[in-house]
C-alpha cells in the first residue's frame, strides 16, 4: 500500500459512559471540543489526509450523528453501519458489523 488509504471505518456506537453526564443527552462523537463536535474535526483530518470514503459505525443515539454528518462531509462520501448491539459489545463487533463495506485497505478510528 502506498499513500493513504481511500477508507476509513469510524466506529462511533458507544455511549462515552465515562464522560459522565455529557453523553446522557449527545452521543460521544459530538460532545464539542473547542465549540466543534470531535466527529467534526476527525472528518475533517480524514478529508485532509485524502481519504474519500468514510463507514461510520453508529449505535447510541445513532439518529444524532445521522443527523450531524449527512451522506457526505466536505466532499467525504459518509455511510451508516448500525451496530444494534452497542451496549453489550466491543469495538471489535462494531469492526465486525462494518466488513461488508470494506473491500479495500482502510484506517480505523
Amino acid at each position: 500500500m502506498s499513500g493513504v488509504p481511500k477508507l476509513a471505518v469510524v466506529l462511533a456506537a458507544g455511549r462515552g459512559s465515562r464522560l459522565g453526564p455529557l453523553t446522557d443527552s449527545v452521543p460521544k462523537p459530538l460532545i464539542r471540543v473547542g465549540c466543534v463536535p470531535i466527529l467534526h474535526r476527525l472528518l475533517c483530518a480524514l478529508d485532509w489526509a485524502g481519504v474519500e470514503r468514510v463507514v461510520l459505525v453508529v449505535g447510541y443515539r445513532a439518529g444524532q450523528i445521522v443527523s450531524a454528518v449527512g451522506p457526505s462531509w466536505r466532499g467525504l462520501d459518509v455511510s451508516y453501519v448500525v451496530n444494534p448491539e452497542w451496549g453489550t459489545a466491543n469495538n471489535i463487533l462494531s469492526l465486525l458489523r462494518a466488513a461488508p463495506e470494506i473491500r479495500e485497505d482502510f484506517l480505523l478510528a
